[in-house]
């Protein structure tokens, strides 16, 4: 049985057809296994017996539709084959032409029911539009990849595609520049109707042929545009000195040198080193034209903005105005860089950014955030840690990688006498890792070297993150510990999201979706939310993982509730004891081997864990059942110690 999503809703190779029922089973193929009291208070909420509406709906699939679910305790999961799960599969590994080609319609076009429930018609309306979000994000990324190869025409067919998608929201402002871009390349007979659209939205376009392709062009051109005349503002003093970020400085100039991006918002948590690395930027821009600075911490409410902005510019607002109509008539001189560092506590205020860059043509804003503004304009560049050193690495490499370099650096300024030993470099890679290259948590930890040596610091370090503090006048407030800076933002969390967060700590190595949805109980919209607030990273290959120091608070925060560890613990080894079943059913078939041997692979730390706790309770039967299902793969890895 295959269970078809996308266009119209059915089981095929079934004669069932009741819709909640398929609805049913497609929301556990896309968001995993699920308890049956939250099935029925999703489903059948507004039902007078829930739970009764529930088992009667499961009475009715197994007796017309046998085999598309299995019970696993009080979770349910379908093992059915569903398009929607292998459209976002196929766009995860990056194959975008295959999963654009599986996109046959709108996610549940046409279904509706009274009596839904409004999560239930949440969940069904956002995942909706996330789909068609990504085959449209799919399709004009193809579209930019075939115009940087000279083939106009060809992109704006697929542009075409990405405008005329069933089942999108209307574009946002910057989409609607990018499919504007590549229509008039390609001589697309659509331009007329897309820029009649974004007149709707108060967006003038104005795309030449020659400027159009001109732009498609140099977006795959490695040179950097200058970006204008010199700057005369003071930026805040370097107090040490920038290690690393090559890359990352490349591709901000990049996208600062185009004309479509005017906000570009650097999105990381809390000591990621997002205010230096935008600081670096900055000085490297100054000798081009005005840049400004502007640290939002000391702002305690959205009305003192534009004054904080008019300072930092060097301008002098008049009184006889409000405040931001004044900035918006006083910035109407040069192009000027504004960078505004620590957005996250004023997104409320997002609205006043977007209503300064409509009126300030020659504005553009560089912001750093733990979390993503949503504003239409908004282009992101999530911030991780300093590269470390490859597996294996020579003490040449290691020395090479930049959170090493910046942990002698910090050393040797705590004590100047530090010269690490051919054994002490491996240490300082472990406490590296340990912070996940936070440039904050090596800092920090560095900072103890002249207390202590590099063994006694990693200890530490594993031990509480309470030893990651610093105090002095130089040590920003918020940064004097790195507990301090993720209590703040977990304290923007709603209830459910820390939830989620805690129970995301009881994995190792990462997780899929699928995990993540069983195990933790995140929809696809949760997922969406913590991503845009940097607290979960995309791995590639459809996973996820938490950084280092992060997943190091979210375990303390788990462990303070023994019996919410406890439930997280189980749905974890659930899961995998699952996996396994599949895996050895795989392997008896001869059936995709190769692919549960790479996914198993992906998995061995989280299998791991699972196979300590079974020895941990004392179910060594569990732990026998679990090496057995996997003995092609220990045998083909040698991986079994």
């Amino acid at each position: 049985m295959y269970l078809r999503t996308l266009g119209k809703l059915e089981l095929q190779g079934a004669t069932y057809a009741r819709p909640k029922s398929l609805l049913l089973l497609c929301y556990l193929a896309l968001e995993g296994a699920r308890d049956r009291r939250h099935l029925s208070e999703v489903f059948f909420g507004q039902a007078q017996d829930p739970h009764g509406s529930l088992r009667s709906t499961l009475r009715r699939l197994r007796r017309e539709a046998p085999g598309s679910l299995e019970p696993d305790g009080d979770f349910l999961r379908t093992a059915l084959t569903c398009d929607a799960q292998a459209l976002l599969t196929q766009l995860d590994a990056g194959e975008l032409e295959q999963g654009a080609a599986l996109y046959t319609g709108p996610f549940l076009a046409g279904l509706h029911s009274s009596d839904w429930g409004i999560e239930l018609e949440e969940w069904v309306y956002s995942t909706r539009e996330y789909l068609a979000a990504r085959i449209r994000s799919a399709l004009l990324t193809l579209a930019e990849r075939q115009a940087a190869n000279g083939s106009f025409v060809t992109a704006a067919d697929l542009a075409e595609r990405a405008l005329n998608l069933d089942g999108a929201a209307e574009p946002e402002s910057e989409t609607f520049k990018r499919l504007d871009c590549l229509l008039v390349a390609g001589h697309s007979t659509l331009v007329t109707r897309l820029r009649q659209r974004a007149e709707e939205f108060g967006l003038e376009l104005r795309h030449s042929v020659e400027d159009a392709r001109r732009s498609l062009l140099a977006q795959a051109a490695t040179a950097v545009n200058s970006l204008g005349t010199d700057g005369r503002l003071r930026l805040p003093e370097r107090a040490t000195a920038f290690v690393g970020r090559s890359v990352e400085r490349g591709e901000i100039v990049r996208a600062l040198a185009r004309p479509e991006v005017r906000l570009l918002t650097l999105v990381g948590p809390g000591g990621i080193g997002k205010t230096r690395l935008a600081l670096e930027v900055a000085r490297t821009a100054q000798a081009q034209q005005a840049v400004a600075f502007a640290s939002l911490e000391p702002v305690a409410a959205l009305r003192d903005l534009p004054r904080v902005i008019a300072q930092a510019a060097g301008l002098n607002l008049p009184d006889d105005q409000p405040p931001l109509t004044a900035l918006q008539a006083c910035l109407q001189g040069p192009p000027l860089l504004l960078i505004l560092d620590g957005v996250e506590h004023l997104l409320d205020g997002a609205g006043a950014l977007h209503t300064l860059l409509q009126g300030c043509p020659n504005l553009t804003l560089l912001l750093t955030s733990r979390e993503r503004l949503g504003l239409e304009e908004e282009w992101a560049l999530t911030i991780g840690g300093l590269n470390l050193p490859p597996l294996g690495a020579s003490i040449q490499q290691i020395k090479d990688s930049d959170a090493v370099d910046l942990f002698v650096m910090r050393a040797r300024r705590a004590s100047l006498d530090f010269m690490p030993g051919e054994t002490d470099w491996p240490v300082i890679v472990q406490i590296a890792e340990l912070v996940g290259g936070s440039p904050l948590g090596v800092e920090l930890a560095a900072a103890w070297i002249r207390l202590m040596p590099l063994g006694e610091i990693f200890r530490e370090t594993q031990r509480s993150l309470d030893f990651l503090q610093a105090e002095g006048p130089s040590v920003p407030r918020r940064h004097q510990s790195v507990r301090a800076v993720f209590e703040q933002t977990w304290a923007r969390l709603s209830e459910g999201d820390q939830a989620v967060m805690a129970r995301l700590s009881v994995f190792h190595g990462g997780f899929t979706r699928e995990a993540a949805g069983e195990v933790a109980g995140a929809t696809l919209p949760v997922l969406a939310r913590l991503l845009d607030k940097s607290l979960i990273r995309v791995m590639g290959a459809g996973r996820y993982d938490l950084h280092a120091l992060i997943l190091q608070f979210t375990r303390e925060r788990l462990g303070q509730d023994i019996r919410e560890k406890r439930h997280a613990q189980l749905a974890h080894t659930g899961f995998y004891r699952t996996l396994t079943q599949h895996a050895n059913g795989a392997f008896l078939s001869l059936h995709g081997e190769k692919q549960w041997m790479e996914r198993l692979t992906l998995e061995l730390d989280n299998l791991r864990v699972v196979l300590n706790a079974w020895l941990e309770w004392g179910e060594v039967e569990e732990v026998l059942r679990c090496v057995t299902r996997l003995r092609v793969y220990w045998g083909r890895t040698g991986r079994a110690r």
